[in-house]
């Protein structure tokens, strides 16, 4: 049987991206807020949440999943403009947008 690189890569790399956000979302614990802080968590998590519901989707309809974590990149990328961290919502949105490419040439290869 023979491997199909370019059908499990963006699916690996949804995946790797997931746990990459749900990591960054533990920087609240450092910061002195005055909101509950399991409130905040579940805050931070949101990306983590459409993330998931994107690879979930993009899973089951690769073009329409593709095309939606590239709305998520320009999402990203527009959020980018209010934020102090600029490297890390940079790298998110283009993974994102490499994401998508990668499920859009997964669906043209396999038709």
């Amino acid at each position: 049987m023979k491997f199909n690189y370019l059908h499990w890569k963006p699916r690996i790399l949804a995946i790797i991206l997931i746990f990459f956000t749900a990591i960054l979302s533990r920087r609240i614990f450092n910061l002195n807020l005055d909101i509950n802080p399991n409130l905040e968590f579940l805050i931070y998590l949101t990306p983590t949440y459409i993330l998931i519901a994107a690879t979930i989707y993009a899973w089951h309809y690769e073009k329409e999943g593709g095309i939606y974590f590239l709305a998520l990149s320009m999402l990203f990328a527009l959020l980018n403009f209010s934020n102090d961290s600029f490297t890390i919502l940079t790298s998110i949105s283009l993974i994102t947008f490499l994401i998508g490419i990668l499920f859009i040439l997964s669906e043209f290869k396999r038709q």
